[in-house]
This record gives structure tokens, sequence and C-alpha cells, in this order.
């Protein structure tokens, strides 16, 4: 494994190579590489395509891979998302408007088309290429929308460089049209850990998905072809779900929190990360003081152990009543992936609920209660609901030369993927839930999940924030949080559903009382040592020396959103863009 980021480098040389003019080429000495005496077998084309690896997976170094840009989860020291607090400004270079890597992609879709390999490994190498084209195009498109599609290397002086963009749907039909390319035409077997067919169909899932759902929602863009693209979907899921290479593992964490995922029966493509080689932090921002910690929102998508709502079920009836519920309450009788997801509170005097227990990742120092605020002693935390998802232990969590591996197309998103997809064509009954999300919840011991079920629930929750769809998707939504949360995909999935408004929800923390604090944190004076702002569940600050509310987590509030506030889902394009190429339309919104 450890070769694979050698040759990511050799292929960043060729990459290099491919991108110099003829006069330059013809100067290079014959014993060097150069595009003119690669793409000879197997192995070129496999150097090559190591640099097209543009997963990002948890970062890399002091990166941080859990982005604040949803609804479930907020960054300490008062970092926000500048899109949800509406500090984005159009750029006047760069920004996500970036051609280079797709000129890199159609050299290589080109020299794979005009090689001398066999005609397996012809097709092998361009569906590869294309796979990339795929992702590059899906990426440019949820920024921008309508985007020039070039299917071919540009010199300077090419006419398609001043051309108009074309529209969503052209591109996405020449994207769908890569996507099935790539499907039919890799290997199975392509090599350890590399693309190869599976890897193809499960980005094949997660495109069409996406963009079956945004031209459902999004009907500003007059797209009537929805199910045309969850079908898609669905279809390729389910070839990966009956393939019999993939079952779920035991354990809901174990995908997580692996320093190697090699193996692993739920893992379809990863990221492998080497100590002195490739590094992340994943696991040691867990145990940091004042780092990142789950909403309120998102700890109330739990269901209840008797597969219920928060809200809903009788096993929390102060919730039913609208009564607020200390840390130590509402985690009790809750889906089991709660306290895998975050830090289970505990009192001192108690026994921490993880395993492994967590420790502050700088002083190697275990707390003697949880959740602490800042200001005080413990592993202080923004919200009060510390995050725990990829803790790991086998992992050096002292310093940032973690290298725990990021699973990044895995069996539990397929099967989400397959439910989601089939409940949006109307097509999701008993058996389809059977397959799918049923199985997620029997592997941590949840009830199951039927339409019948599904009907009957009154949730509260699905009448303020989605009203227009059916109990069973809402529900099945809600699956897709708890089981994902805090990986990134939720930003996806609030921009394809058309929900910018919960990025006007009020981030709220736990609700806590601030005189039944450990003992060691008070001041000599009896006062807190804790300094955290409270207020009520709408966010709004009480009054000082207020002593029992919601921990507020940020001092501003971000506007209050609405599902149409276009630029929101659209990223702006850069002025000097704009200036050299007339013909090209800012974003939507901007």
């Amino acid at each position: 494994m450890k070769n694979i980021f050698i040759y990511i480098a050799i292929a960043g040389l060729m990459l290099n190579a491919s991108s110099c003019n003829d006069d330059f080429l013809e100067k290079i000495p014959k014993d060097q590489v150069t595009n003119e005496n690669y793409w000879k077998t197997d192995g070129d084309f496999q150097t090559y395509s190591l640099g097209l690896y543009s997963f990002y997976g948890y970062g890399v170094g002091n990166a941080y891979s859990i982005a604040v840009n949803s609804d479930e989860v907020v960054q300490g020291n008062q970092s926000q998302s500048s899109r949800i607090f509406d500090r984005i400004t159009v750029p006047t270079t760069g920004g996500a408007w970036s051609w280079s890597t797709l000129r890199t992609i159609n050299i290589m879709i080109r020299e794979a088309q005009d090689s001398d390999l066999d005609d397996e490994a012809r097709k092998h190498w361009e569906g590869v290429g294309r796979l990339f084209r795929a992702r590059e195009y899906f990426d440019k498109v949820q920024s921008f929308g309508d985007v020039p599609w070039i299917d071919h290397e540009l010199g300077t002086e090419s006419p398609e460089l001043f051309t108009a963009q074309d529209s969503r749907a052209t591109v996405m039909g020449h994207v769908l049209e890569d996507l099935n390319f790539a499907v039919q035409n890799i290997r199975s077997d392509a090599g350890d850990n590399l693309v190869n067919k599976d890897v193809a169909l499960a980005i094949k899932s997660e495109i069409c998905l996406f963009e079956g759902t945004f031209r459902k929602y999004h009907t500003e863009l007059n797209l009537s072809d929805a199910n045309a693209w969850l079908t898609e979907s669905a279809s390729a899921s389910e070839a990966l779900m009956t393939s019999g290479d993939y079952s779920l593992s035991p354990d809901f964490r174990d995908i997580y929190s692996s320093v190697n995922l090699a193996g692993n029966p739920e893992v379809i493509f990863y990221k492998h990360y080497e100590a002195g080689v490739i590094v992340n932090i994943q696991a040691r921002m867990m145990g940091l003081r004042d780092y990142f910690g789950a909403t309120k929102d998102a700890v109330e998508s739990f269901l209840c152990t008797d597969g219920l709502p928060y809200g809903v079920s009788n096993l929390h009836p102060k919730a039913i009543a609208g009564d607020p519920e200390f840390v130590y309450e509402e985690f009790e009788n809750r889906d089991p992936r709660m306290g895998k997801t975050l830090v289970v509170p505990f009192r001192e005097g108690m026994d921490p609920q993880n395993d492994p227990a967590i420790y502050n990742s700088s002083t190697s120092v275990y707390p003697t209660y949880s959740p602490a605020f800042i200001g005080e002693s413990g592993i202080s935390n923004p919200t009060g609901y510390p995050l725990y998802k990829w803790w790991s232990t086998d992992t050096p969590v002292d310093d940032v030369n973690g290298y725990l591996d990021a699973p990044l197309y895995s069996l539990n998103k397929i099967l989400l993927n397959y439910a989601e997809a089939k409940a949006e064509l109307g097509q999701a009954d008993d058996d389809v839930l059977d397959k799918s999300i049923n199985l997620l919840r029997l592997r941590v011991g949840m009830p199951k999940l039927t339409v019948a079920i599904a009907n009957s629930i009154n949730d509260p929750k699905k009448a303020e924030f989605a009203p227009e769809i059916s109990n069973l998707l809402w529900e099945i939504r809600r699956e897709r949080q708890v089981e994902l949360m805090l990986e990134g995909s939720r930003f996806d999935d609030i921009m394809r559903w058309k929900k910018a408004s919960y990025f006007g929800k009020p981030f709220v923390g736990a609700y806590v009382d601030l005189d039944d604090r450990p003992a060691s944190e008070y001041n000599g004076d009896g006062s807190n040592k804790a300094s955290v702002r409270l207020g009520d569940r709408d966010g709004n600050v009480l009054p000082a020396g207020t002593k029992v509310g919601y921990v507020l987590p940020y001092v501003e509030r971000q506007p209050e959103w609405t599902d149409n506030e276009t630029k929101l889902y659209y990223s702006p394009i850069n002025t000097e863009a704009l200036t050299i190429n007339p013909k090209l339309n800012q974003a939507p919104g901007w």
C-alpha cells in the first residue's frame, strides 16, 4: 500500500509533463519520461491515474474533515460556516472555477482511446478516465449549475475557451454516459483498493440519487426526468447489494475506528493512511478541547429504543410535553448509534459509558465527567455534545500523525441510497425496507421499520420541517442522518432536498443547570468556572446570571434562511473568468 503514494508522486510528474507544450517536449532527453514515449503499458496508465485520486477522506495533517456546513455540528472558538452565515462574496480569482483537472483527465481518455493496448485494457482505462470526468463535472454542476461541457484537451487558442455554458441537463446527460461507460468497462478486479467496477457503481449510485432528488425538488429548473435518475441510482445500488461481495460489519463503528480497512466486508473503497507517509488527525479531534460539538437538532434526530421519534415515544414523556431534558436524561433509551456517535454523558464517580473511553488528546488524562464547558477542567465542548464516532486508541492521538483509515464508499451508504431512491419512486414496500433500512437497524438492535409503522407516526418535526413528503420518506431521511452523521453528507442532502431553511435553525446545544456542575468547577466565591452563554430553545439569549438553559455556541445568529434562497445552493464564479469570457453567466442567485 505504501507504494501507491510513491506512484502518486510519479503521477504528478507525468501530469506536469502532459501540460507542457511541444517545443518543451522536443528538448527533453530521450531517457526521460515524456508524453511521447509514455502510455505503452497498463502500468503507465495506472501511475498516471493515481494522480487523479482526488478523494478527500480525512484530509492531511492538520486539515479538518468535519465540516461545519450543516445543522448537525458546530466548531468551537466561534468558527462558523461562511455559507450559512452569509459571508461568501464573489471572488476576484480562484474559487472552484478551475479546469486544469479536467484537462488532465481528458488527456488520459484520449491516450487510452489511441493506445496500442488490447481492446479490454483500452476500454478499462478509458472507463477509469471517464469515471473521473463524471466526478469532476458533477462537482462543477453542484457548484455552478450550468457549465461548459468540454470532452477533449484544449490549447491556449481553443475557441471553446470562450463559449457559453451548456445547460445542466446537457452536462449531466454526458455525466451519465460517462458513468455507464465506466460501469460497463472498468475491470471488476483492478487491484488492491483501486478504482474498479464496484467503485464506479457506488459513485453512480451517489451521483444519480443527488441529481434525481435535486431535479425533483428544485422545480425552478423545469426538469421533469427526476425518476429516470432515481431509477439509475436504485439499479446501481441494487447491483452492489446483490453481488454477494459486501455485508455490514458487526459493529457500527468498525469502519470509522480502524487503522486498516483492508478486508472489511462493508467497505467498497477507502483511503488508506500510513505513519510517515500520509496522516490525519481525525481521532485526535475527538479528544481535543473546544473543537467540535453536535447540535440539539442532531441529538433529537435519534430515535428512542422503541423505534419512535424523540418527542413521540412514551420513553421520554417530558419531550412529548415539550419540556426540556437535561443531557443525562436525553441519552436514556435511545438508538445505540447515538452513544457510538457522541460521548455518552457521565457524572463524577461514574465509569465512562463509551468503550474505549475517551481521554484528552493533549494531556492523555481521562476526564472524570462529561460534558465539560469552556473554562472547566474536563474536555470542554462548545455544545455539551462531544463527538465520539472516530475515537480510536489504535492510532496516535497525542500528536498530528494519526493514521485512521477513511471509508469513502461503503455498503451502509448504498443501502441508504437504495431505500431513498425507491421511496422517491413510490416503490418502497416492506421488502425494500428489509433489504436496506432494516439491515442497518438490525445491526444495532433497533426495531424494524415497516410502511405501516411509518404511516402511523405523527412526528411534529416532520410537520414543521418537511410537510410535503411522506412519513416513510421522512423516516428514511432520518435513518440517513443518524447513520452518516458528521460525515459531511448532510450538506449535500440539504442541497438536493431544497431545504436551505435548515441552515436557519438556531444553533443550540445541551440543556444544562450551572448549579449542578462538579464541585471542582466552581471558583472560591461560588461562581462557575464555565464560560457559557445560555438561551432558550429558539436560540434567544437569556438574561445574565441565568443558571438553567440551552448552551448557545455562537454569539452571532445566522440569517433566517428560506428554502427558496437560490444563492445557498450554488457558489459564485470569479469575476476574472466572467471578464475574460463575457459569454459566461454568473451562477444562480449571485
